[in-house]
């Protein structure tokens, strides 16, 4: 792991984070691009912690991360993640009432500012991929994501993708439960990722990255056909549509 996964690891000092969240927050003010900041991306158990452990940290450790941001720029959302990669939302129904007192005050002093957020891939641990023709009821985004949505609080869907460099048609059923969930429960969601390459990575520069919807030099889509007709990205605007409707 790199160090970065879990409060107070190697590179995870828990006041360096608030302070750093505070001063973007700060830096933030005032610029109407930007809607909101991201309190962690994809939190994850790099210590070997046991599930109780990592629930009760979580709700001991985000509190204030959120005040950090929202004292100092309450004109932004905040954006909350889960554990597991930002697969599991779950979890917070299993902190006890004294666990979750706090995260429970801060969620209610500022409702209208938290969105929950997730992240879906093939290999998110949300069960097996169905295979075309197959239905989508053996994946457990309700379950796993659900919380946020059952309890009136806003969700996107941050991160969702697949590799647009070896898609050959077998994704599709995939695509389409993720598209369904999307549309069933009013979620947004983003795409990763719309550049074609890194600046640099793993000690390459310019280094490719294969769920890019732009060639490497971003000049053009990489596959045309991919976007409008064997992935069918029309949906992205059929759940614009919808939102707007349900408005």
């Amino acid at each position: 792991d790199d160090g970065n996964g879990w409060f107070n690891d190697v590179y995870f000092n828990v006041q360096e984070w608030n302070d750093s969240l505070a001063s973007m927050a700060k830096l933030m003010i005032g610029i109407p691009s930007v809607i909101g900041l991201d309190l962690r991306n994809e939190l994850r158990n790099s210590l070997g912690l046991s599930r109780s452990t990592l629930v009760s940290e979580f709700m001991k450790y985000t509190p204030e991360a959120i005040r950090s941001i929202q004292s100092t720029n309450p004109a932004v959302l905040t954006l909350v993640s889960g554990l597991s990669y930002d697969n599991d939302l779950k979890f917070i129904d299993e902190a006890d009432a004294s666990e979750r007192a706090e995260f429970d005050s801060v969620l209610s002093e500022f409702s209208s500012k938290i969105v929950f957020e997730g992240h879906v891939y093939s290999w998110s641990p949300f069960g097996d991929v169905p295979v075309d023709g197959a239905d989508c009821s053996s994946l457990s985004f309700d379950d796993m994501l659900g919380w946020s949505y059952k309890n009136s609080f806003p969700m996107i869907l941050s991160e969702i993708g697949w590799n647009i460099d070896s898609y050959a048609g077998d994704d599709k059923t995939w695509i389409n439960c993720v598209r369904d969930f999307i549309l069933d429960h009013n979620l947004s969601h983003a795409m990763w990722l719309l550049g074609g390459d890194y600046y640099a990575r793993d000690g390459t520069l310019n280094h490719p990255d294969s769920f890019g919807l732009l060639v490497d030099d971003w000049s053009e889509w990489k596959d045309e056909d991919v976007l409008t007709k064997n992935m069918e990205m029309k949906w992205m605007q059929s759940a614009v549509v919808k939102k707007r409707n349900k408005q």
